[in-house]
């Protein structure tokens, strides 16, 4: 146990101390701090960040008329991942449809300039699908700004975590930073989310805490979340690769049981 751990130990609970200075104390605390979680660098002080990936993403927000979303949402009214034979693939989610009101991080090989960034968007668009490319191209002012960052993950180390006796534990993208290409990091989130709420029912299923029996559902809780995530980041993470990948992509495709990637008919 770290001194850092220890410090923030009380007799029947924990302390969590803010970064404005202020604290609170209770029986429990469960980080749900997100990717660059704070209570999980207290967890897993050996690695407390995410692992980067040599994979960026440029994003922008656009606000589209019906006439240029309209090829998009023919595709799929939410959600489209679009693969190209260059190692480029291409994302959008819509926000509201059909009338769509559509601080970044460096990135590898991203230019810092935004005009730079504009000309960067402009050339790997040229390599995607024509709606997509006809409905970003569209709406590029000079005035829209590019966003970037470096995509990355976090698997939890193979000896989990000291859960300080069931005092603390972890949920959601602090538990498992995963990428967005098996679009699984909201559905683990609600998994996580099930299985707490039912530990922490059974922790006060009576009216005094025991806290050995805290202790051991923590843990149980732990486990079966230490199981399920590596596999789940492992995955997202190989799907990340691999669509980037054009010909693995289009075998493991055609041999899959999803089928043939999607074609027009």
């Amino acid at each position: 146990m770290s001194e850092e751990q220890e410090s923030i130990l009380r007799a029947h609970g924990i302390k969590a101390i803010f970064s404005d200075g202020s604290s609170h104390e209770g029986a429990l605390l469960v980080g749900l701090d997100g990717a660059h979680s704070a209570v999980r660098a207290t967890l897993c002080p050996a690695h407390p960040k995410p692992d980067p990936l040599p994979v960026h993403l440029l994003g922008l927000e656009l606000t589209l008329t019906r006439a240029q979303i309209a090829p998009l949402i023919a595709m799929d009214p939410v959600v489209m991942l679009g693969d190209s034979p260059f190692g480029i693939c291409g994302f959008f989610a819509v926000l509201a449809s059909p009338e769509v009101t559509a601080p970044p991080e460096g990135a590898p090989g991203v230019p810092e300039g935004n005009d730079a960034r504009i000309a960067l968007l402009r050339e790997r668009l040229s390599h995607m699908w024509r709606e997509m490319r006809d409905a970003v191209e569209g709406s590029i002012t000079p005035e829209t700004t590019i966003n970037t960052l470096t995509i990355a993950d976090w698997v939890v180390p193979d000896e989990g975590w000291d859960n300080l006796g069931g005092r603390v534990t972890l949920a959601g993208d602090a538990a498992h930073t995963m990428t967005m290409f098996r679009g699984e990091g909201f559905n683990n989130a609600v998994l996580d989310v099930a299985n707490l709420v039912s530990t922490i029912s059974e922790i006060y299923s009576t009216p005094t805490v025991d806290e050995d029996k805290r202790a051991a559902l923590i843990t149980e809780y732990d486990a079966e979340l230490c199981d399920r995530s590596p596999r789940v980041v492992i995955a997202s993470r190989q799907q990340c690769f691999m669509i980037h990948d054009w010909e693995k992509y289009e075998a493991w495709t055609k041999a899959s049981q999803w089928g043939a990637p999607h074609q027009k008919v």
